[in-house]
């Protein structure tokens, strides 16, 4: 099974970011968030919170902010850690086809 994985992570050009240097999986948290801010420091905590983070694997934490009007990018802030993106507008989150 792991030769499948290889072979599907060189396919999709993860090779090299999904296994850093030191041997670990990188595994990537990503936390969507439109008008959340009072949530989003309970989020961020949780996933830092992981057990074997840094252990076992590598954790990545990215803050997608759907151009909230709150103060979602100072709450961002607060986790030098965490990469934030905010989009230029807001984009209205899942939307049905």
């Amino acid at each position: 099974m792991s030769e499948s994985m290889t072979g599907i992570q060189q396919d999709i050009g993860l090779g090299e970011r999904a296994h850093r240097s030191n041997g670990r999986p990188l595994v990537s948290v990503v936390i969507p968030t439109y008008k959340r801010a009072q949530l989003l420091r309970k989020a961020i905590i949780s996933a830092l919170a992981q057990e074997k983070a840094g252990e076992v694997f590598d954790m990545e934490i990215i803050v997608v902010d759907d151009c909230s009007p709150d103060n979602t990018a100072p709450v961002a802030a607060e986790f030098p850690q965490v990469q934030y993106i905010k989009l230029p507008e807001n984009r209205g989150g899942i939307r049905g086809s």
